[in-house]
């Protein structure tokens, strides 16, 4: 069902500089959401899925030349289109004649030109949007790079100057990371695995060819980090599960089913005096036993 837009809706005010992006006054958040979006824009005129991955979704406001693309509830950009482009699969009917400024000052796409692909480049990018074959850009897109400015120190290792938890077992110190890092965020800074890549100047670390391992760097400082002892009490259970935020940051590609992550040792548990669950799929199968011995309740996932 098409939807006719008033005048009204028609006045869009974009202004973007690197660190903020707001929409008719109104401050715009990342991750971008569709629901705000439709209190700035309305209802889309249009929701088009993607054919082969039915996760990804394009949503376009027709008489306001926007369109955005969601995949997994979040939205990637906003394209603002000034030309009709003929070629595009989804395109919004009339083309995008708001107002757009780039700290302060009107943009006029005719009068740009950045050999880089970019009008803005920050936490908030202004990008242009031409296919190979075009002579001219047919519109921007606007998105968020969170890790554009990564503090030099950020994953610099320093030594705590109070006692910490000295492990016997690295994969369950793994197990110990997740609750306190992720669950409890009690451990700064959380580690984020891509983050870290782009951090990393030692070497290049090759997301394509090494996504089925994990990555030796991320392994040695996870293995280097200090944990402090009075964080041990924090822990009163376990559980893991191929989803974990730890094993996701530590390899790209892994299907779940891998044994790198396997608790060998129950040793550091002296260290835990609060531990009264564990839930388990990477352990030997001794582990198990063990654990229901010392009084936790204990099981496999």
């Amino acid at each position: 069902m098409i939807r006719l837009f008033n005048k009204k809706e028609r006045n869009v005010a974009i202004h973007c500089t690197k660190q903020d992006l707001q929409i008719n006054g109104v401050p715009i958040e990342y991750p971008i959401r569709l629901n705000q979006l439709e209190k700035l824009f309305g209802k889309p005129t249009r929701r088009v899925t993607d054919e082969k991955y039915t996760f990804q979704k394009t949503y376009v406001w027709d008489s306001l030349g926007i369109k955005v693309m969601e995949s997994v509830g979040s939205i990637s950009g906003i394209q603002c289109l000034y030309i009709s482009n003929q070629k595009l699969k989804v395109k919004p009917k009339r083309a995008f004649e708001g107002k757009f400024f780039i700290h302060d000052e009107p943009f006029d796409i005719s009068e740009q030109a950045d050999d880089e692909g970019y009008y803005l480049h920050g936490f908030w990018n202004v990008s242009k949007l031409q296919r190979l074959d075009d002579e001219h850009p047919f519109g921007v897109s606007i998105w968020y790079d969170k890790y554009f400015e990564i503090p030099e120190n950020k994953y610099e290792i320093k030594p705590l100057e109070e006692p910490e938890i000295h492990f016997t077992d690295f994969n369950f110190k793994l197990c110990v990371l997740q609750v306190l890092m992720y669950e409890k965020e009690l451990l700064q800074p959380k580690f984020d695995v891509y983050e870290f890549i782009k951090w990393y100047k030692k070497r290049k670390i090759d997301t394509k060819e090494e996504r089925f391992e994990p990555i030796p760097e991320v392994m040695d400082y996870l293995k280097q980090l200090p944990i402090p002892l009075r964080l041990a009490i924090e822990v009163t259970e376990i559980y893991q599960d191929g989803g974990n935020d730890i094993y996701l940051n530590t390899c790209l590609g892994c299907e779940g089913y891998e044994d790198y992550w396997d608790i060998v040792s129950i040793k550091d548990i002296q260290h835990f005096p609060n531990l009264k669950k564990a839930t388990l799929c990477y352990a030997k199968e001794n582990v198990l036993d063990q654990l229901i011995q010392l009084g936790i309740e204990a099981k496999w996932i």
